[in-house]
């Protein structure tokens, strides 16, 4: 600080990578890696800014593994894909993985997200270095429509994990780690809120004529200084 003081502001300060398909960092500074190569990791504080840059060399992958889909009817709904590391570890690779479908008439793919088209059977499958998993998965559309969506800092451009999406005058959900979200919709005019602690409360109007799918980013609030 300008009187010689020494503050850790790790929490309080807006984190941002240089390269999020090689790592993502979070609100808290954690840096995740998800390939090998160099990446700047800043940190910005009362408009001040720090970096350090890595050099990020990978343990190799032995094998990839997908997570299981519900077990209940849905329009959509979020994959994810773990690498099991030379060194025994495992690592979450589910935005660095490129995902296919091998039936894009039953179901597609993006991201890990899976779109249901049609009822039916579909093998899912996610490749990491060259390493790649597959789940075969039976799939099936419910009845009603869903909405759904990612929610990302309007800052950092990250995604934002556990926001409250809350129809007004209806059910609530809440955001996964990857930002993503569903909740149940009918058909007609709805209005839905995004909200989480340290960011701007935001209102949608839509209107639903089947499924939909929106992309949110929610705006931090501004951090007041004390002395």
């Amino acid at each position: 600080m300008s009187d010689g003081t020494v503050r850790d502001v790790t929490n309080a300060s807006a984190w941002q990578s240089s390269n999020i398909a090689l790592a993502t960092v979070s609100s808290a500074g954690l840096v995740t890696f998800f390939g090998s190569g160099d990446v700047d990791v800043r940190a910005t504080y009362q408009n001040v800014s720090g970096t350090l840059h890595l050099v990020v060399a990978n343990v190799p992958v032995i094998s990839m593994t997908i997570s299981s889909a519900p077990s209940s009817p849905a329009t959509s709904f979020q994959l994810t894909a773990s690498a099991r590391l030379a060194d025994g570890s495992t690592q979450d690779v589910t935005r660095a993985s490129a995902w296919e479908s091998s039936n894009a008439s039953i179901a597609t793919v993006t991201g890990g997200l899976v779109t249901v088209v049609a009822n039916g059977e579909v093998d899912i499958r996610a490749t990491y270095q060259g390493t790649t998993g597959s789940a075969h998965i039976a799939v099936a559309r419910p009845n009603g429509f869903t909405l759904t969506g990612f929610v990302t800092d309007a800052v950092t451009t990250q995604a934002i994990a556990d926001v409250r999406v809350q129809l007004v005058g209806g059910g609530s959900s809440h955001t996964d780690d990857h930002g993503a979200f569903g909740i149940p919709v009918t058909e007609g005019r709805v209005l839905v809120e995004f909200s989480k602690d340290g960011y701007q409360i935001v209102e949608k109007d839509v209107t639903i004529s089947g499924d939909a799918q929106m992309l949110v980013t929610l705006t931090p609030l501004a951090k007041s200084s004390s002395r």
